[in-house]
């Protein structure tokens, strides 16, 4: 397994948003990014094609950005979580890490910003 200090990772997940333009960028004022060792067993209970917990890179919760100025709004809050022993496991340098990160970030943006799966392949976030 890849070894990266908290702040590296960090540093990671900063640069991929700060790298965004400004109009996705401000989509994190509302969208908190938590870092987790693990996904939380409740958090991934029903979800389809996850074999284990460390095959999962990234997962947003919430409702899309769509529905969250609406009157029938979901009172959940919206957040993304990326977990670092799954990337750190799947990966095999830093530079790759970061890749990762950027990739599995912008991913969970997507589907904040509504996109399915279906969809990601075409934005190149598979």
């Amino acid at each position: 397994m890849l070894r990266a200090t908290d702040n590296e990772f960090d540093a990671f997940v900063e640069q991929a948003i700060a790298d965004l333009p400004e109009e996705f960028r401000r989509v994190f004022e509302r969208v908190p990014v938590i870092v987790e060792a693990r996904p939380d067993p409740a958090l991934i209970h029903g979800l389809e094609d996850i074999e284990g917990p460390d095959d999962l890179f990234g997962l947003f919760v919430g409702p899309p950005l769509a529905e969250w100025d609406t009157p029938d709004a979901p009172p959940e809050l919206a957040c993304i979580y990326l977990f670092r022993v799954a990337l750190l496991t799947h990966c095999l340098t830093l530079d790759e890490l970061a890749a990762e990160v950027r990739t599995t970030l912008y991913h969970e943006l997507a589907h904040a910003l509504g996109f399915e799966e279906q969809d990601m392949q075409r934005l190149g976030l598979e």
